[in-house]
């Protein structure tokens, strides 16, 4: 499968909120809201489990070689490579495609359909905690996926499948008894009784620009684009994500350059190198949406408090994140040969992976190797110390990824990922307040 089709096929998500938000979210709260994200969830159902069914027809038994562990990065001399074929891969990636568009229409059908009936169903100030609630388990839900397909990964090819098979069998049978669960839900729950009579959030001066009399979808677009409080804050928001998904993306990158941290090739390597990136900062940013939406409903902060605590977050999540460019390890020779490739006569016909990165040292720490495969290491001699033997792009023939943190490099990447959690928990802490913003 190219990395091209790849591509386009986590992109999908994206186009499809892009396209059908405004369109989809009309429609739907004009009707009964539970119904339709009930629709959508047997929709990613169907997909789920024709991808099981899919999974289960290969032979994977002919693939346990393809998988990266520790082992796998060793030097292995072979003339001929068998390549990972997909004899079904169309199918699968036809499915996929299906799930990608399920998954789109679902954060849609979360931000226009499900979050506006918490709020409107369960009381204005209890809605902030069951906002919050909400939230944190859909920022917990691709962590659990994440941790489930880096146990998946440390397990061999045919027990690997086996359990990705159940696992969307299990995933299938969740999503039918939510889905049957959401439709039995009325259209309006029955009013709760509010302590407070002071409506939520509210000012005394009413935008009359704001409210048009024009019916239909386009007179909808006309009061949501008129409402400059919605507009600022939607601007403000559509900024901060911009910029949260982009270093998201390139994250992994930024911690194997600055500070040598290996890629997350399994559970092993995420645990030792990125607890605090790959399993601590979603769980934290759950549970700070936890909090928030708590101390929302408790406190009943208007809608300027709301709002200067937006601007005093993003303040300080900016001078931290000017903070942590500065944390940066001493630099260490890269190995290449004379054209700046990371294949020279040492390590021909290992057949390494570059996308894989998994630096070692030499023991004087001046020379890195992108991975043991790259300095021609055919032997893991100590797994305890990562100590690598037989090395024969390295003059004493051994290597390992200690011998690289020198100059307190790991309590850098250590203090680098303590920063970032911060800021992360600094700017999650809006949602929920930029949430009740726009809708009241």
């Amino acid at each position: 499968m190219s990395s091209s089709v790849i591509s386009w096929l986590l992109q999908t998500s994206g186009l499809i909120q892009i396209v059908f938000t405004f369109l989809f979210g009309y429609i739907g709260a004009r009707r009964h809201k539970p119904s339709w994200i009930s629709n959508v969830a047997a929709f990613i159902w169907v997909s789920a489990i024709f991808i099981c069914f899919i999974l289960v027809t290969y032979d994977w038994s002919r693939f346990q070689s393809n998988f990266v562990h520790r082992d796998s990065a060793l030097c292995q001399i072979r003339s001929d490579i068998n390549p990972f074929l997909w004899t079904k891969h169309w199918l699968l990636i036809f499915f996929f495609f299906l799930l990608q568009v399920g998954v789109g229409l679902s954060n849609v059908a979360y931000m226009c359909l499900g979050l506006p009936y918490l709020d409107d169903n369960i009381g204005p100030w209890r809605s902030p905690l069951f906002i919050g609630v909400a939230m944190a388990a859909k920022v917990l839900g691709p962590q659990l996926g994440h941790t489930i397909s880096s146990w998946n990964i440390m397990a061999n090819a045919p027990a690997a499948f086996v359990f990705s098979s159940l696992f969307w069998i299990f995933s299938g049978i969740s999503l039918l008894v939510t889905s049957l669960t959401l439709s039995m839900f009325p259209y309006k729950l029955l009013p709760l009784p509010d302590n407070d009579g002071q409506v939520p959030l509210a000012n005394t001066r009413l935008n009359k620009s704001a409210y048009s009399h024009a019916s239909g979808f386009l007179g909808s677009l006309e009061r949501i684009v008129a409402n400059k409080m919605v507009i600022y804050n939607a601007l403000a928001s559509m900024c901060l994500h911009t910029v949260d998904i982009n270093f998201g993306s390139i994250r992994s990158s930024y911690l194997q350059t600055v500070f040598y941290i290996p890629s997350s090739m399994d559970f092993l390597t995420s645990v030792q190198h990125r607890f605090i990136t790959d399993f601590l900062r979603v769980p934290i940013a759950a549970l700070v949406l936890l909090l928030t939406g708590y101390l929302i409903k408790k406190y009943r902060p208007m809608a300027p408090k709301l709002a200067r605590w937006n601007i005093i977050a993003t303040v300080l999540a900016i001078c931290i994140i000017f903070i942590t460019v500065m944390i940066k390890c001493q630099r260490t020779r890269l190995y290449a040969n004379y054209n700046n490739s990371l294949d020279d006569f040492c390590n021909k016909n290992c057949h390494c992976d570059s996308l894989k990165f998994l630096p070692i040292c030499s023991p004087d720490g001046s020379t890195m190797y992108f991975s043991p495969c790259h300095a021609g290491c055919k032997v893991l001699r100590d797994v305890k110390h990562d100590l690598y033997g037989n090395c024969r792009c390295v003059a004493t023939e051994k290597a390992s990824s200690s011998y690289c943190h020198k100059d307190y490099c790991l309590i850098k990447s250590l203090a680098y990922q303590m920063l970032d959690l911060i800021v992360s928990s600094l700017l999650i802490s809006c949602r929920v307040g930029s949430m009740l913003l726009c809708f009241r």
